[in-house]
């Protein structure tokens, strides 16, 4: 395998981060637009902590089912 060659998983993870890059550059082009200006700091922080606390309880309810033992 050559190291200078990235893998499939490579490709799609980066694939995967420019997308959520876009999609929040665009919820915030689309928050900076709205003339209703109320929550929009909830709105913001929202927009840049759902994708970090989603992956994270995933990876947390994975590690408890495999902690729970088998009957």
């Amino acid at each position: 395998m050559n190291p200078l060659i990235p893998a499939v998983s490579d490709v799609l993870w980066a694939l995967v981060f420019i997308l959520n890059l876009v999609l929040v550059v665009v919820a915030l082009v689309s928050l900076a637009r709205d003339n209703d200006k109320r929550g929009w700091v909830t709105t913001v922080l929202m927009i840049f902590i759902l994708p970090i606390v989603g992956p994270i309880v995933s990876l947390i309810a994975a590690r408890l089912r495999r902690a729970t033992p088998a009957r």
